[in-house]
C-alpha cells in the first residue's frame, strides 16, 4: 500500500533548480508548474485554468544523490513528474503577517515524456556522463561489452538490441 501522504504533480520546471549547501547536504530546490485545461464544450475549444506552482525540495543523503542529479540534469521548462510528501512551511513576512505555503519534498523525480517533442529535444541533449569501466566490462574495438549506461552490445545474451 502506498503512504496516503504522498503526492505527485507532473509540470513544467519555472526556473534551473539551484543547488545550495545545508549543513552536511546538499539540497535542490526549484519550482513546478501545472495549469490545468478543460475542454469548454459549449464553445469546443480547450481552456486554460489558474496555474499552480509548487516549492520543490530534493536533498543529497547518504549515498542519494538527489539533489545533485536534479541541479545537473533538469532545466527550465521541461516537463517532469515530481513525487514526495506535502509539507506545510509557517513564516513572518516583514510586516509581522503569518505566511504558509507548502512545499513538496521530493522522493523522486523524472522527465515526463509523454509528448514526443519533449522526448526528441531531451534526447538530443543528453550526454552520457564520464564513468570508469571495469576492466572485464572495458569497450572493445572488435565489438566487445560496454558498460551498463553505454551504447552497444550488452552483456546478456537475451537482451535485444541494446534493450536491457
Amino acid at each position: 500500500m502506498s503512504d496516503p501522504n504522498t503526492f505527485t504533480i507532473i509540470g513544467r520546471l519555472g526556473k534551473d533548480p539551484e543547488i545550495r549547501q545545508a549543513g552536511q547536504a546538499n539540497v535542490a530546490s526549484f519550482t513546478v508548474a501545472y495549469t490545468p485545461r478543460r475542454l469548454n464544450r459549449q464553445t469546443n475549444q480547450w481552456e486554460d485554468g489558474t496555474t499552480m506552482w509548487l516549492e520543490c525540495q530534493a536533498w543529497d543523503r547518504g549515498k542519494r544523490m538527489l539533489a545533485t542529479n536534479v541541479a545537473n540534469g533538469l532545466r527550465k521548462g521541461q516537463r517532469v513528474i515530481v513525487t514526495g510528501t506535502l509539507t506545510e512551511n509557517d513564516w513572518t513576512d516583514r510586516d509581522g503577517n503569518t505566511r504558509r505555503s507548502l512545499r513538496l519534498e521530493v522522493e523522486g523525480i523524472g522527465l515526463d515524456l509523454t509528448f514526443p517533442q519533449q522526448a526528441q529535444r531531451q534526447a538530443a541533449q543528453w550526454e552520457a556522463p564520464p564513468q570508469a569501466q571495469p576492466n572485464h566490462m572495458q569497450s572493445q574495438q572488435d565489438g566487445g561489452a560496454v558498460a551498463f549506461g553505454g551504447f552497444g552490445q550488452h552483456p546478456d545474451p537475451w537482451a535485444q538490441d541494446g534493450v536491457f
